[in-house]
Order: C-alpha cells, then sequence, then structure tokens
C-alpha cells in the first residue's frame, strides 16, 4: 500500500525485513514506525546522519535494516509481553495423525511464540509443535483447541516504552560498525537496553492486569 499526500512530507508503504511487516513513514505520522526507532537509535549510539528510509543507499539504513527484524524478534522474545498477546481458534489437520495425541491443528496466523493451548473445558493443556511436510503444526488431547500467543506486530501498535526499548537495543546492536569495534560502548548502551527494557516490562504489567481485571468483571456479569 502506498499513500502519498500533495503538500506534505508523508510517504508511507507496507515493506518486510526478515519477515517483520512495518510501515515507514517519512513524516506526518504520531505512530512509531520502523524509520522513526531507527533514527532514534541512531542518535542514541551518537550518529549523525538520519535515514528517511530503509531502503536509500546509506551505509545507515543498510546497517538498520540488518538488524532491525532480528532486535525486534528477540526483544519479543525476552520477556511475555502481553500487549502482542493474541488468542484464536486453531484451524483442524484431520488428515494429520501423530502417535500419542489425537487433534492436528495448524499454527494461527503470524504466531511468533505459541504460550498456550486450551478450550472450553481446559485452561491449558498438553501439546507438542512439529513439522508436517514443511508445515509447523499442533498436536493435542484437547478438542477444538484454541491457541494463545505472541503475534508478530506492526509499528503502528508499539507501546511507547517498548518502541524506545528497541531504539536502545538496535543502538546496541549498530554501535560496533559505527563506532570503530568499540566494545565498550556497546556494553555501555546494553546497561541502558537493560533500564528501558525493563521499564517496558514493567508498564505492560500494570497495564494488562488492568484490562485482565475489567475482562474478567464483565465475564463473570455475561455468565450470571
Amino acid at each position: 500500500m502506498t499513500v502519498i499526500e500533495k503538500g506534505t512530507l508523508c510517504v508511507s508503504f507496507f515493506m518486510t525485513v526478515e519477515g517483520v511487516i512495518f510501515m515507514e513513514n517519512a513524516a506526518g505520522s504520531g505512530v512509531e514506525n520502523a524509520v522513526s526507532i531507527c533514527n532514534r537509535a541512531l542518535c542514541l549510539v551518537g550518529g549523525t546522519r538520519m535515514i528517511s528510509s530503509l531502503l536509500e543507499a546509506s551505509t545507515e539504513a543498510a546497517l538498520c535494516s540488518s538488524v532491525y527484524g532480528a532486535a525486534l524478534r528477540s526483544m519479543l522474545a525476552e520477556h511475555p509481553w502481553l500487549w502482542c498477546r493474541a488468542a484464536d481458534a486453531l484451524p483442524p489437520e484431520a488428515e494429520v495423525k501423530v502417535p500419542g495425541f489425537k487433534y492436528a491443528y495448524g499454527f494461527p496466523a503470524n504466531c511468533l511464540y505459541l504460550h498456550r493451548v486450551f478450550n472450553e473445558e481446559t485452561e491449558s493443556g498438553l501439546f507438542r509443535q512439529f513439522t508436517v511436510s514443511g508445515k509447523r503444526m499442533i498436536f493435542t488431547d484437547l478438542y477444538q483447541g484454541y491457541a494463545e500467543y505472541t503475534k508478530l506486530p506492526a509499528e503502528d501498535i508499539f507501546p511507547p516504552l517498548f518502541a524506545e526499548a528497541l531504539a536502545w537495543r538496535i543502538a546496541m546492536e549498530l554501535s560496533v560498525a559505527l563506532s570503530g569495534g568499540n566494545i565498550n560502548k556497546r556494553e555501555h548502551l546494553a546497561n541502558f537496553y537493560r533500564e528501558a527494557v525493563g521499564n517496558a516490562a514493567a508498564a505492560d504489567a500494570n497495564e494488562s492486569m488492568e484490562a485482565a481485571r475489567v475482562w474478567g468483571d464483565e465475564y463473570l456479569k455475561a455468565r450470571s
């Protein structure tokens, strides 16, 4: 999708880097996006040149695009972020059988990390993940199973503290290349990253606990 607004500095389009879907926005947007996060990282590492696109022909853009996807995936794996959790009914795979399990299901779309499999009777059931004929699948004894999982998010839903921590992570990864191999600078940035990701995790837990209480109240009212 391409959006060009005449008279404003706004060019948006969807692209992928290492399988991560993101929205690139040169300016004119209030949401966090790959370019603004990478420019924040370049500032944190002491860079003097910013980028307007991850596709531009510059050293900074090439380095940012090479580390962005891996940094995001690593951060998503580092903490069980509740803001990017999802739950969906699993698509059944009736033709596939594995000894020891009654049912086979396909993975939800955009599933990055699987947390639990459940149904109306069981809060968290035993499951295993296997690849069958090149396809990732879930095997369990739960009938009509659902999955709770971390989905691969787009930048326009990043919480501010998560985006800030991601910028510190990218700065940490860029530091060696942009500082002439200075390992000490990378460790210095790593300390700030650990603090930033801790703040983001704490905020995520606080907001999600409040949301869970509201959801639980509404659920109990509906069941009464």
